[in-house]
């Protein structure tokens, strides 16, 4: 890249609008998406099983935490170690799993039945929602 460095720009991240924007993210679409995880007929996308799209899906809401809570944007690998660093250890079998989904490496021993998967896919995303919400 050519040109001055970002911080010499002058620009104005305004943090306040970018939290704002995550949290209607979280409330809104991610919402939507875990409570329909916790259904009798969880999301999918053709031709894709639920339990996969659980996976692709359970890194996106803690990146926008992880700006929520630090004003940091960050890749989903990133938030995936966030993610085992800010909860509770019960949610790091799925976040190790999702992580594995993503990189394309072998699903880690412990891992969730993928029959589990939406409904914890859910849980987590409703439970991250919350802290978000009073952070």
């Amino acid at each position: 890249m050519r040109g001055p460095a970002p911080g010499r720009l002058g620009l104005d991240p305004e943090p306040d609008r970018l939290r704002t924007w995550n949290l209607d993210q979280l409330n809104g679409h991610w919402r939507s998406w875990a409570e329909k995880s916790l259904s009798r007929k969880p999301p999918r996308e053709p031709l894709l099983p639920a339990h996969r799209v659980a996976l692709a899906h359970v890194l996106g809401p803690p990146r926008l935490h992880c700006t929520i809570a630090t004003g940091r944007v960050i890749t989903k690998e990133s938030a995936a170690e966030y993610a085992l660093d800010t909860f509770a250890a019960r949610w790091h079998p799925l976040i190790r799993s999702a992580l594995a989904h993503r990189t394309g490496e072998p699903v880690p021993g412990g891992s969730p039945e993928p029959s589990e998967l939406p409904r914890l896919a859910g849980e987590f995303t409703l439970e991250l929602i919350a802290d978000a919400d009073h952070s």
